[in-house]
């Protein structure tokens, strides 16, 4: 944002500021995802149960990456009514 707003103008830093308030809800949800399938994975290491943790480790991968998908897709196909949910002109 230091550079956007030095170097791009009032408009430019106003425009990111507004859109990253989106990317933090986007990303918040994705690393609460991995955080807590490590946590998952750490019971089943601490456990010993090493069929479940082969797996679940690609079994995660596989969900994560197809909900990071759906949620791009969603975003693209919403755009403009989040651009008005989050009062973005």
């Amino acid at each position: 944002m230091f550079v956007v707003g030095r170097f791009l103008g009032k408009d430019a830093l106003a425009a990111v500021s507004a859109c990253s308030a989106v990317i933090i809800f986007l990303t918040s949800i994705i690393i609460g995802l991995c955080m807590g399938s490590g946590v998952y994975f750490s019971d089943l290491y601490g456990g010993k149960d090493y069929d479940k943790l082969s797996f679940a480790i690609p079994a995660s991968f596989v969900f994560i990456f197809t909900l990071t998908m759906g949620i791009m897709a969603a975003t693209i196909v919403f755009l403009n009514p989040l651009m008005r949910l989050f009062n973005i002109p």
